[in-house]
């Protein structure tokens, strides 16, 4: 197993005094602060009873538009970070992110969120959209604290999973993605699923 997509961005050196100081040796990282897969097809979930995010090896009983679901034609090797309630105070951050050699995405579940009306769904876009953001510069400021470049080292996209049963309000969608683009500089989708290349 390479571990490079997670040594290459000195993580560890980037979060000094958090989970990642009990981190000696590479194998260490899948303990608490990552799960590995390089299976052609990858499930994550937002477990309530893992109190993070997890990966799955099917969606069977829990659905998959409960998921997020990554295609990898290559298997390459793929590390889900544990993010919210596990290296961060609950709520406070996105709740996971994918990592490779070349792409970082950072995911936000919102498919337990009650959307009753247009202010409700809204609400949760914002919230989910200021979680992603409040992960994405924290992150970029730590690795540049340590000389990496994250924006020019891994092709960076922000995905918000929402449940399939809450009604698209596409044209504050766009606002939204044009919005995260200019104050991330990176990619936000309403999307369930992405292919690693």
């Amino acid at each position: 197993m390479d571990f490079s997509a997670i040594t290459s961005l000195s993580l560890k050196e980037a979060y000094r005094g958090t989970l990642f100081d009990e981190v000696i040796e590479d194998s260490d990282y899948l303990d608490k602060l990552f799960e590995h897969r390089n299976r052609t097809q990858i499930f994550v979930l937002d477990s309530v009873d893992a109190g993070h995010s997890v990966f799955i090896d099917n969606t069977s009983g829990v659905g998959r538009n409960k998921c997020f679901y990554v295609g990898n034609p290559k298997n390459i090797d793929v590390f889900l970070w544990h993010i919210d309630g596990v290296l961060y105070k609950r709520d406070t951050k996105c709740d996971c992110a994918l990592l490779t050699t070349k792409a970082c995405f950072f995911v936000e579940f919102k498919v337990n969120a009650q959307n009753n009306s247009n202010e409700a769904i809204r609400e949760n876009y914002e919230k989910a959209t200021m979680q992603l953001s409040s992960t994405i510069k924290d992150v970029t400021n730590r690795c540049q604290a340590t000389g990496r470049n994250i924006h020019s080292e891994r092709d960076l996209q922000a995905f918000v999973v929402l449940n399939k049963t809450v009604p698209r309000i596409l044209s504050y969608q766009k606002s939204l993605r044009v919005k995260f683009l200019r104050e991330n500089k990176v990619r936000l989708s309403f999307e369930n699923e992405t292919i690693i290349d």
